[in-house]
């Protein structure tokens, strides 16, 4: 298994604070994530996370999604850091 740092950006909610943490040994820093807050009515969530390249290669946002349990909708953008 190739592993490739991938961050993502989500929406703040329960379902992704709880998925993120059930994958803690996945976290690229300590701190694990960020929040960011005000955009809109919602604020998000940042987090770098240590995930299998074939897999994001071929299923993308829903291999994210399911990693953490989270809706699809849940996510906004993921990109891999190089």
């Amino acid at each position: 298994m190739q592993v490739i740092n991938v961050t993502i950006e989500a929406i703040h909610n329960n379902r992704v604070t709880d998925g993120l943490f059930s994958v803690e040994g996945l976290w690229t820093c300590d701190e694990g994530f960020s929040i960011i807050p005000g955009y809109g009515d919602r604020d998000r969530i940042v987090a770098t996370l240590e995930v299998d390249e074939g897999r994001y290669d071929a299923e993308g946002d829903s291999y994210i999604a399911d990693l953490l349990n989270v809706l699809r909708g849940d996510l906004v953008q993921s990109w891999i850091d190089e």
